[in-house]
Formats: structure tokens, sequence, C-alpha cells
């Protein structure tokens, strides 16, 4: 059982995302091989994406829209210890709309869907009237796997890093997760210049990526010996950009 209910914002969204050539990618592989398990890729303006989840067959067994405008739509995927995908859980909403659509898909360790579950702004709306007309036993089964299935679809949080370029020349940023070196940003500063770095996703909270990525930088250009590091930025401090998603800076300085 998937969601297709879509108010008509995340219709246009869809759209849109099939003109868009998805460049910005991070992926997530199986053990001891190349292959890829789940893949969130977003076009050079990490406005649209798409989010894939594969089998140890190359099979696409997973497959979500992303964005980051109009509102939000993610993915966060969850693994086995082989790096197959366990779960995948979908938030979408609208940008200043009430409407709201979570999913969690549950799968085996060879990629079949093992259980579904769902829940969305209409059903939450619906629901009280439907529990009047329930006998009372009933009624608080349903109120019981409701409450359940809310703690299951908790709100994910996403932490951006932002990396403004201090030296006075292109230099190239690498940030690796510690728990995963397979889950790697990489991203090229012009002098003066500040990009997105990329995001981590925790359920409930904010934290600071530093704490969970290793952030290195070498001049672009070959034969500069120059030392330089990653500090948090003492221009600015961490922004809320909207209510699931808070930004953090830092900068390229040079080492003397």
């Amino acid at each position: 059982m998937r969601i297709n209910l879509m108010v008509s914002v995340l219709c246009m969204c869809a759209s849109v995302l099939h003109a868009q050539n998805y460049n910005k990618c991070t992926y997530h592989y199986f053990s001891g091989s190349r292959k890829i398990s789940t893949s969130e890729c977003f076009d050079d303006a990490g406005r649209w994406g798409k989010a894939i989840a594969y089998d140890r067959n190359s099979k696409v067994i997973y497959e979500q829209e992303l964005r980051r405008v109009a509102g939000h739509s993610y993915v966060v995927f969850k693994y086995y210890p082989d790096g197959a995908v366990q779960s995948a859980h979908w938030s979408s909403a609208p940008d200043g709309g009430i409407q709201w659509y979570k999913a969690n898909i549950a799968f085996s360790p060879d990629g079949a869907v093992i259980s579904e579950t769902e829940d969305s702004y209409d059903r939450m709306v619906t629901m009280p009237a439907i529990l009047k007309e329930m006998p009372e036993k009933q009624k608080k089964d349903t109120l019981r796997q409701q409450k359940q299935e809310t703690a299951e679809c908790a709100v994910i949080y996403s932490s951006e890093f932002w990396v403004k370029n201090f030296a006075p020349y292109p230099v190239v940023v690498t940030a690796r997760r510690k728990s995963s070196v397979k889950e790697t940003y990489i991203l090229s500063l012009h002098e003066g210049e500040t990009q997105k770095g990329g995001h981590m996703i925790l359920a409930q909270y904010f934290d600071d990526p530093s704490k969970y990525y290793d952030f290195e930088v070498v001049p672009a250009q070959p034969g500069k010996k120059q030392r330089l590091i990653v500090l948090p930025s003492d221009e600015r401090k961490p922004e809320q950009y909207n209510k699931e998603t808070r930004r953090y800076f830092y900068e390229v300085r040079r080492v003397i």
C-alpha cells in the first residue's frame, strides 16, 4: 500500500523533475563491492532530485522523488550490516500548506518488501469522525495502533554544512562520514566562494556536522604546499532555514 495522494504542488514538482539531470549524488554501497545499494541525486542547484534503492542484482526496488523547494520531499534509508537497504522513510509536505505525507517501507536482506506503513494529514483529520462510530474496544485498539505508527514516523531533521573559502586560490574540500567513509561529499571552491557541502539526517534533533564528519581541504592547483584547515565560521552562526533544516557554516583558512 503506497501513498498516491498528492496536492497540486507535488504534481507540478514531478513534471519539473523529469526534465532535470541529477549530477550531485551520494551513494551507499554493498559491503565489499562497488555495487550501489542506494543513491540520492540532485540537480546542479540542489533543488530537485531522486532517491533510488537497488538489490544485489542492481534491480530497482524503491524510487522516490526529492525536492528542497516548495516544501520538502526526502527519504532516509537504513541498512543491513552488508549494506543492503533495510528500510526507507519518506516524508513530503508542500511549502506553507497543512497537508503532509509519510511512509515507511521495510525490506528483507534480498530486497523484497516485507512491510509498509503510511500516515498523512488526511488520515489524521478523518480519524476522529471514524472513531465516533467504533465500539469502545475497537476504538482503543485503533488509537493504540495510531500512536505506534506516529512514533515510527518521527520527524527527521536535516543539518546542512556550508563552507566558505578564505584562501586566495581555489581549494577542494572533502567531508567523510566517520561511521561510513562511503558517505563522502566533495566540493570545489573558488576564492571567496560559499557552497553547500552536504547534509546530515537525524531523527528529532539537529547537531553539528563536524561531530560526524572529518573535513579535509587541499589547494586545487597542483604544487601548492600551503597548509589549510576547515574551521567553524567566525562570521555566521547556525541558521534555522526552516522547521526541519538548520545550516551550519565553516571556513577554509590558511595555517600560518
